[in-house]
């Protein structure tokens, strides 16, 4: 018995399939305006696990987890859903 290796040339092609090459993004994670740093590379720096971030708008005060931060923002885990654009400190 013997194992032939397969190889990409064995795979047969699908009719009709196309590149895409002017694709555009239709979410906004595609068309950040910064580089964010995720938290799998921010913690190892700063020695630590988890980073906790205290968050306080106008109808809530709690604390969630850093998910990843940017020049000019960052995503905070939260247990509680906030109204889009609540401003929060």
């Amino acid at each position: 018995m013997t194992n032939k290796k397969i190889s990409w040339d064995d795979i047969p092609s699908v009719e009709g399939l196309e590149v895409d090459w002017d694709f555009e993004p239709e979410t906004s994670l595609g068309k950040r305006a910064w580089v964010r740093m995720p938290k799998s590379d921010l913690l190892p720096l700063l020695d630590m696990k988890s980073l906790p971030v205290q968050v306080v708008t106008k109808n809530f005060e709690g604390k969630g987890t850093l998910v990843d931060i940017a020049q000019r923002g960052l995503a905070i885990l939260l247990d509680t859903k906030l109204a889009v654009s609540e401003q929060v400190k």
